[in-house]
């Protein structure tokens, strides 16, 4: 049984390799944090030294298949001037998931090459939206809706004014 580790036997990647992979992104300063969440929710905010704000935002149970109902969060960042390239990815049941994919296909025990570039297309870290410039004023808002067992990381990137 492969269910701890990241990548498949077929070398398919997971996506808990993604939460890892963005999870260590997670370095700098963390950033104070004020607000309820519901239950279930976490979200984790920092600032690196590189002068990126990073935001994980997650949602999940420890019993990953008990059912629980979506959530919606809004998110503020203060104290954000100037322009800011945004990146909000996502992994869900949808997105980012080679599982999901690999289990449409009917989980074949020898995937053919079609079958392969589908599940590692499906497991490629996906952006929730194209990257866009941003200019701030102070705030950086966003509702962030989450399905159950999902990951946000967004990204605010200053832009060099040269």
């Amino acid at each position: 049984v492969d269910g701890r580790t990241l990548i498949t036997p077929s070398g398919f990647v997971k996506p808990i390799y993604h939460m890892h992979s963005l999870a260590s992104r997670l370095t700098g300063q963390l950033l104070e944090m004020d607000g309820e969440l519901s239950q279930y929710m976490g979200v984790v905010p920092v600032k690196g030294e590189d002068g990126v704000i990073r935001v994980m935002v997650y949602y999940m149970k420890e019993d990953f298949f008990e059912k629980i109902p979506n959530q919606k969060l809004k998110l503020t960042v203060e104290g954000v001037e100037g322009t800011y390239k945004v990146r909000h990815y996502r992994i869900d049941h949808v997105m980012s998931n080679s599982l999901t994919k690999f289990a449409e296909l009917g989980m074949p025990e020898a995937p053919n090459v079609f079958e392969r570039e589908k599940i590692n297309q499906a497991g490629k870290l996906d952006l929730l939206y194209p990257e866009e410039k941003v200019s701030l004023t102070g705030t950086f808002e966003e509702e962030i809706y989450l399905s159950q067992n999902a990951v946000s990381f967004i990204e605010l990137i200053p832009v060099d004014k040269a």
